[in-house]
Formats: C-alpha cells, structure tokens, sequence
C-alpha cells in the first residue's frame, strides 16, 4: 500500500509534517526554505538555518530521506529541531506542531502590460477553485492576454483537466477516452467559463497526462499557441483498483485521444513554436517567447 499512498499523496499534494523544503549544503541539513503559512514558517524557521538535531538524533551521517521521515508525521503531534542560525551564536531549539499541509497548485501574477501569467504544477481536486480564483485576480488588471505555463506538470485528475479546459475552449470535446473493449467516453467543455483571448501555452518533457490534453485539446481546437518543447507523452489511462487491503492496483486500461483523434501516448505534444531551453539559460527563452507572441496577438486584435 505504501506506493500507492505516495501516489495519491502527490495527486492531491497535501501531507502531514511541518512543511518545509530541505536538502544539503556543504554536507549539512540545511532548510531550503519554509512552505508559505506552514508551521514551520510560523515557527520562525529560516532559509539557511542548519538543523543539528531532529528531536534527540543528531543528523551528522543521515540522507535527506531518512531526515525527512524523522521531521514529517501525524498532525498534531510534535517535533523538536536543534538549529544552528548563520550570524547566531547559540544554538536554536524550536518545537514546531506538524498539521497537515496543502501546497498551492496554481501561482501566477501579470508578467508583461496586460498579460497574465498562471503556473499550475499538478491538476489537483483543488486545482479548479484555485485556477478561477486566480482567474479573478488576474482579471481586477485589464486582462487582455494569457501565458499559461504547464512546464514540469506531471498530470493529475482527468476531470481538473476538462474543468480548466473550459476557460480555454469556446465548446465541444476536450478529450474521448477509448478503453480496450471499444468503449469510448468524451469529456466536452461548456463554454460557460470560456476567456476567449489570446493564449500561450507553455509545455516540456516533463508536461504529462492532463497537461497534454489540455494544451493537445488548445492546440487542436487552435484557441491557443504552444510554445517550448515536445511533452512526456503519457495517453494512457490508469484506473486505481482499491484493494480491501487498502492496497491499489495501478491498471492501464485505456488511452486518450484530443478533439482531432490523436493519441497521446509515446508521442506527445508538439509545440507549433519549438523553442528550446538549454540547462545552463539564465534567461527563460520560453517565456519570453511567449511574452513576445502574445503582444503581437494583442496588438493584432486590437487593429481588427
């Protein structure tokens, strides 16, 4: 059941601990930075503060997996950090309260005059609410265009999936799910939600599953332009058999098809703009490509 658990864990990225990113830095646990209005952050815990001790066990010698299990736990129940604080003499002891923590899906802001940006990292059951709520941030500025990044998602829920490609699609199949036995299923958008301006999308290898048949859907449908490079290529889809053991069973049992017919599965979405971006870019190429298409967009609209 163990792996399973993880799966749904990542699904739905919510956990129980005190909600804090760590790794090594000079062969020592260091805290990469406290997750916003976490206990950790509440706690006062700080980029950079080294964690000597996690409760009685000194973590000299200990992988960052094996800390991590040491500091996360059931909600309600407390862990007690020895702190080593650069600029601070003496050691640090704070005893934070794990709860269970949510991450945000769905971030963004305006990037550029009257373009807005939105990341989503996973297409989570809260993802919907979070997307229309920033939606409606991104609104209150004279929204006249839209970058939607889906870099690195890795997928989740099918229906978040058809749920945001509302606001992108004016109506009509976003995705038919064809199973083994021939059966087929299509999930189509109201178009109650739909934005109706100019769109990018910006994808990667690492965009899977929900995120290609949002921007595969966008694509065909041509309500927006992708940009980046070609995506993961995960068409299929896993049904989770939930055992009485409390065990799943991941089993592919079908494959998705965009509003055109194309499967997704080992091929992936290619962007219609390949812009790649090399590891060592200080600049984000895909981005501004995107910046710079839109603004065309805009100003041709605007000239109709």
């Amino acid at each position: 059941p163990k792996e399973y658990d993880l799966f749904m864990k990542e699904v739905n990225k919510s956990f129980e601990g005190v909600g804090m990113y760590i790794g090594m830095e000079d062969n020592r646990l260091t805290v990469i930075g406290p997750i916003e209005g976490s206990p950790a952050d509440k706690a006062g815990i700080k980029k950079g503060d080294v964690i000597v001790k996690i409760d009685d066990q000194e973590t000299s010698g200990l992988k960052v997996d094996e800390a991590v299990k040491l500091i996360s736990g059931p909600e309600g129940t407390k862990v007690k950090l020895t702190i080593e604080r650069p600029g601070q003499d003496n050691l640090l002891e704070v005893v934070i309260t794990r709860a269970k923590i949510n991450l945000k899906t769905v971030s963004g802001g305006m990037v550029a005059d009257n373009i807005g940006y939105i990341r989503m990292t996973t297409f989570a059951e809260k993802t919907t609410e979070e997307f229309k709520n920033m939606i409606k941030e991104l609104r209150k500025n004279d929204l006249k265009g839209l970058i939607l990044d889906l870099r690195d998602n890795p997928g989740g829920y099918l229906e978040v999936s058809v749920d945001i490609a509302d606001y992108f699609i004016p109506q009509g199949p976003v995705v038919s799910i064809k199973s083994r036995d021939g059966q087929e299923k299509v999930y189509k958008a109201s178009g109650k939600n739909y934005l109706n301006l100019p769109v990018a999308v910006l994808i990667n290898g690492g965009s899977a599953s929900a995120s290609e048949i949002l921007s595969g859907a966008i694509q065909d449908l041509q309500t927006g332009i992708i940009i980046g490079e070609k995506s993961y290529g995960k068409g299929s889809v896993q049904s989770i058999l939930n055992l009485e053991n409390g065990a799943g069973l991941k089993l592919t049992t079908a494959l998705y098809y965009t509003p055109s017919g194309r499967s997704i599965e080992k091929k992936g979405i290619v962007p219609d703009l390949v812009v790649k971006l090399p590891a060592n870019s200080e600049k984000d190429l895909q981005l501004e490509k995107a910046v710079e298409v839109i603004k065309e967009r805009i100003a041709a609209a605007a000239g109709s």
